[in-house]
Formats: C-alpha cells, sequence, structure tokens
C-alpha cells in the first residue's frame, strides 16, 4: 500500500531531481538562441545561421540529456526502491494484525516483504518501468526541440519584421516565453487530443504511476500468499469526484467472498482512469474481517468536490510558481537581467497569491511543489 505520505515523498524527489535537468535543458538552449544577436547582425541573417544550427544544437542536447541521466539514474532508481519498501512493510504491519485476528499462523512467521520473491520482481519491473519512462520521455523532449527552436527563431525574425522591436528585444522575448514554456513533451491520445507536458511533470506522473502500479500489484500478491481475498482501498478528502463514490470501501479481489463487489469493477482497477491509473493517488491493502477499517471518510460530496477544487486552483498556483522561477533562471543564463528580475517580480507576486490562498482555504502550502531545484 502506498499512502499520500510515500506518495508526496516520492513526488518530491523526483521534482528535486528532474527539475534541475529540465532548467539546465532550457537553459542551454536560451543560450545558444542569444548568442550571436548582436545590432551588427541583419535579422535575416540571424534567422538562417539560427536554423542552420539546429542539428548542432540536438546533438548537444542529446548529450546533455544522456549525461544527467546516467548521473540521476541511481537517484531514480534509490527512490522507487525505497517507495516500494515503504509501501510493502506498510502491508506487512497489516498482515500481522491479521494473523493475529486469525489466530492460524503466528504474526512472527510472515517473510518481510524486501525478501518476498513478489516484492524482488515487482521492485525491478518498477525501477525498470521507471527508466523506460524516463527515456521515453527524454527522447519526447529532443524531438520537441525542433518546434521549439524553429518556433522561438522565427517568433524573434518576424517581430523585427515591424520595426517594433530590434534583434536583441526580440530574441529577449523569445527567450522569456521558452522560460515560461519549460522543455516540454508532445502527447497524442487515442483519439488525437494532443496534450503537451513539460519534463519534469511528465517523468513525475509517469514515475509515480509505475510505482503506484506495482506497489498494488506486490499487495495482490502478498493477499495471494496469505489466500486473502479483500481489501480495501485508500481514501483522502479533496480525491477526484469520480474517484469519491469508490474509495475508502472493503472490495473482494476475486470474488470469493460474498456481500462485496469486485475490485477490479467496482474502481475500475487496471485502467487509465481508474484505481491505480494515471495520476491516481489512491492504493489498497489487506482487509480481513474484524480488522479495523482505516480509510473512512466523512466528508460529503460536496465538501469533498469543495477541496478537490480547491486543491486543483492549488496545483495552478505552484506550477505558475515553478514557471516564473525557470524563467528567471533561464532569463539569467542567457545574459538578461531584465527578464530575470521582471520574472522574479512575479514569483514574488503568485507566492503573495499563494499565502492568501491558503489563508483563505485552509489547505497546507506544499513548499516542495514550488521549488525547481536549479
Amino acid at each position: 500500500m502506498l499512502d499520500d505520505r510515500i506518495l508526496f515523498s516520492l513526488e518530491t524527489e523526483i521534482n528535486r531531481i528532474y527539475s534541475e535537468v529540465e532548467t539546465e535543458f532550457v537553459s542551454a538552449i536560451a543560450r545558444e538562441l542569444a548568442r550571436g544577436s548582436s545590432a551588427s547582425v541583419s535579422p535575416i541573417a540571424w534567422r538562417t545561421e539560427k536554423l542552420r544550427q539546429m542539428g548542432r544544437l540536438e546533438g548537444k542536447l542529446t548529450t546533455l540529456l544522456q549525461k544527467r541521466s546516467r548521473a540521476i539514474t541511481p537517484e531514480i532508481e534509490k527512490a522507487v526502491f525505497s517507495a516500494m519498501l515503504s509501501a510493502g512493510e506498510a502491508d506487512d504491519s497489516i498482515l500481522k494484525q491479521i494473523a493475529s485476528i486469525k489466530a492460524q499462523v503466528d504474526a512472527g512467521t510472515f517473510i518481510p516483504t524486501s525478501k518476498s520473491s513478489v516484492f524482488e520482481q515487482l521492485a525491478a519491473s518498477a525501477i525498470a518501468n521507471a527508466k523506460t519512462g524516463m527515456n521515453l520521455t527524454n527522447t519526447g523532449a529532443l524531438q520537441a526541440v525542433s518546434q521549439m527552436w524553429t518556433g522561438a527563431v522565427n517568433d524573434a525574425y518576424v517581430r523585427t519584421l515591424t520595426g517594433s522591436m530590434s534583434l536583441d528585444q526580440a530574441v529577449k522575448r523569445s527567450i522569456r516565453t521558452i522560460g515560461k514554456q519549460g522543455a516540454y513533451v508532445n502527447y497524442i491520445s487515442a483519439n488525437g487530443k494532443q496534450t503537451r507536458n513539460t519534463l519534469e511533470v511528465a517523468i513525475r506522473r509517469d514515475v509515480v504511476t509505475s510505482v503506484n502500479q506495482a506497489a498494488a500489484e506486490v499487495t495482490m500478491g502478498r493477499c495471494d500468499e496469505n489466500e486473502l481475498d479483500l481489501v480495501e482501498v485508500t481514501s483522502h478528502a479533496g480525491s477526484r469526484p469520480e474517484h469519491a463514490q469508490w474509495q475508502g470501501k472493503v472490495y473482494s479481489l476475486h470474488g470469493k467472498t460474498a456481500g462485496y463487489q469486485l475490485l477490479a469493477i467496482a474502481t475500475g482497477y487496471g485502467e487509465v482512469d481508474g484505481l491505480c491509473g494515471v495520476n491516481c493517488r489512491h492504493s489498497f491493502y489487506p482487509y480481513y474481517p474484524g480488522l479495523s477499517k482505516q480509510n473512512e471518510n466523512d466528508t460529503t460530496k460536496r465538501e469533498n468536490e469543495n477541496i478537490y477544487q480547491n486543491t486543483q486552483k492549488q496545483r495552478a498556483l505552484e506550477s505558475n510558481i515553478r514557471k516564473a522561477k525557470r524563467e528567471a533562471r533561464v532569463c539569467d543564463a542567457a545574459g538578461d537581467s531584465a527578464g530575470a528580475e521582471a520574472a522574479a517580480q512575479r514569483v514574488r507576486g503568485y507566492q503573495e497569491k499563494m499565502r492568501q490562498f491558503i489563508r483563505e482555504t485552509g489547505l497546507t502550502r506544499q513548499y516542495p511543489r514550488e521549488q525547481i531545484y536549479a
């Protein structure tokens, strides 16, 4: 079972590790864009040269990502293993309580999750999936570089044609835009809808989802090892409205216990938008009649939706703070001190909005979500 505290710790670690990579990646693009944009250079010559530099830029960024990925992979593996171990230990604690209730085996005879074959296999699988997700996201970011670079160059060039901006001013404007948007990855769904995520957000989502799913499989395996059919789903206030209806309840894994709904049918477990799906913060753990329920949530539907909407607003403010911080760092890297100061002022403005929002809602401020660690 992965509870919110474990997930938050994992998310914080991924953010710490990868937001630095993203900022370094975007700063490298900005420095290249700023190079050679003096008043003595004609806009058309500058544009021609910059478009010609695409291959060199892609090679430089590929080397950068490969180097940084090799350096951070052990940290990612450690974070994933730690989360898996914590989840397994939580299950073992509950299994010992169940053993005591059943009075069939001594609680001390349970095999520690960290030593079980189920855990070893699935922890290795979670780490492999996390590394695969990192590689795919890195590839996606590199594929987006051409679009990012060409768009920035053309935008700066077009602005010089009107005469309203010098080449230097237009380039600085493009750099500020790149700083705001970050290094991004484009996703196209089965129905053709395109979405864009920053490199750091994409990595965090993929790794956390992979670990949550692997931890759920560990729980499933531990239940099967101990011939348990029931599990309790975790619960938290402010959950996604469509998830609130099934959280905090007990379900049957295999339909062997009368009076309980099947987990997969009731919660959509195994589906992309169901329990343990993409961005889902719910998990589940072994349950046995007589064991105290841990996750009953007494918030009403309206209260839950209100908390959910407020947390979404908080996430948006956190995102704005990160974007402004990244823009300040990127502008500074490109030598745009005015742009860096303007972005820093926006950081302060968003932080004040956050403080006011926290006072009004009573939510807890999540400082790690506001950091870019670079």
